[in-house]
This record gives structure tokens, sequence and C-alpha cells, in this order.
């Protein structure tokens, strides 16, 4: 039979190791982010002007990855009277608009 103490010893381990995985995980993601808040990106079907990187960690598959909340833009590059915020993923990307 495991005691108490030794299954919150693993409880502890076990949440470090999580922990340091994600640690790593947004580091690489980091690292791998071409772009900035404020840049003017495209997919496939929608442009928008970067508001914030979003990355989302996967620990159990080791595993991440990275959207863009963005503001709607038109083909003439103005954001659209309301504001919509749109989501672009970095996959997805095909052109970067230059800053005017």
């Amino acid at each position: 039979m495991i005691s108490i103490d030794a299954k919150r010893r693993m409880a502890d381990l076990e949440q470090s190791y999580r922990d340091n995985i994600k640690k790593v995980l947004l580091s690489e993601a980091r690292k791998n982010n071409p772009y900035e808040v404020g840049d003017i990106i495209e997919d496939h079907y929608q442009i928008g002007k970067i508001i914030a990187p979003i990355i989302r960690c996967d620990i159990e598959r080791k595993t991440y990855s990275l959207y863009y909340k963005c503001v709607q833009y038109t083909k003439k590059l103005v954001p659209y009277k309301k504001g919509s915020e749109i989501r672009i993923y970095l996959g997805n990307v095909v052109r970067v608009h230059t800053k005017k």
C-alpha cells in the first residue's frame, strides 16, 4: 500500500514535470513566432492586424499551436467599421503586408 505522503510527493513530481514541459513548449512557441503585434497578415480568405499572439500547449502530446487574435481588415488594408476580431493560425499565413 502506498502511503499518503508518497502519493503527495508523486503528485508534486507530476505537477513539476507538467510545469516544466509547458515552460519548454511556451519557450519554443515564442522563439518560432515570426510576427509581432501590429503586423498585418493574411491567410487564404481574410486579412487582419495582430492584436495578440495566442499559444495553446498540449502537454500530453508535447505540442503547441500558435494563432493570432486580429482585427479584421479589408483588401484596402483598413479595418472594417464593425471592428470584428478574427483568428489567423500561424500555419495558414500566406502573406505579410507592409505597414503603411
